[in-house]
C-alpha cells in the first residue's frame, strides 16, 4: 500500500494523469498513468511480506 501510495503521490507533479487505479483484492494493485503518447502502467502484488512492483511503459502513437 505504501509504495502504491507513493506513485500515486509523485506521478502527478510529473504532469501523468491517473486514468485507472484498480484493487483486485488487498495484494493487488494496478495503477494506468498517461501522458502525451505514453503510457505507463504499475502492478503491486504482495507475496510472503514482499511488495514486488512491475512497471510497463509503453509509446501510443494513436493518440493525436
Amino acid at each position: 500500500a505504501e509504495a502504491a501510495a507513493y506513485v500515486r503521490q509523485r506521478m502527478p507533479l510529473h504532469n501523468w494523469e491517473l486514468v485507472a487505479d484498480e484493487a483486485k483484492d488487498a495484494s493487488a494493485t494496478r495503477l494506468h498513468y498517461r501522458r502525451g503518447y505514453y503510457c505507463a502502467e504499475y502492478t503491486f502484488t504482495l507475496s510472503e511480506g514482499r511488495t514486488h512492483m512491475v512497471v510497463d511503459y509503453t509509446t501510443d502513437y494513436t493518440r493525436r
